[in-house]
């Protein structure tokens, strides 16, 4: 009887560690650029479960290590606001600044998101609240951004 259960108890470990279970992947896509002189690296990490999008977290770092400290502050005063009026339950903006430049991370839950406030940022995102999403058509389409994904 113990061989039964713990033969049990292997199975549904199993399951559980391979993920089979929970149906999530995670895919996570980096961009680097560089538009009128400026470097600019992007991280995105998508989580999807049951082919919906769950959630949504974007890190995008400024890199402005040879502008003058007046140039930074001028560009975190312009782009601080516009980030922060996104601010709604479920998405959640963040910026900050050093001396090498700006740093900007947003994330978003789309089950408490609204469509509404996940259209004042675009209306793309609104769409994937509602929409079915398949992990590999995601990774393609962000790939087709110029992303690399895995």
């Amino acid at each position: 009887m113990k061989k039964v259960w713990f033969v049990v108890g292997l199975v549904v470990s199993t399951i559980l560690v391979s993920g089979c279970f929970f149906n999530q992947k995670t895919v996570t896509c980096t961009r680097e650029s560089s538009e009128s002189g400026m470097k600019s690296s992007e991280k995105v990490v998508a989580k999807i479960k049951d082919d919906k999008l769950k959630t949504l977290d974007m890190e995008m770092h400024m890199d402005m290590s040879g502008e003058e400290q007046a140039s930074i502050d001028a560009t975190y005063n312009l782009v601080k606001p516009i980030y922060e009026g996104f601010k709604a339950e479920g998405i959640e903006p963040v910026v900050s600044k050093s001396d090498a430049g700006i740093d900007v991370a947003i994330t978003f839950d789309f089950a408490k998101a609204s469509e509404e406030s996940l259209s004042k940022m675009d209306s793309t995102f609104a769409d994937m609240k509602s929409e079915k999403l398949d992990a590999e058509e995601y990774k393609k389409g962000m790939e087709s951004e110029g992303y690399t994904c895995k």
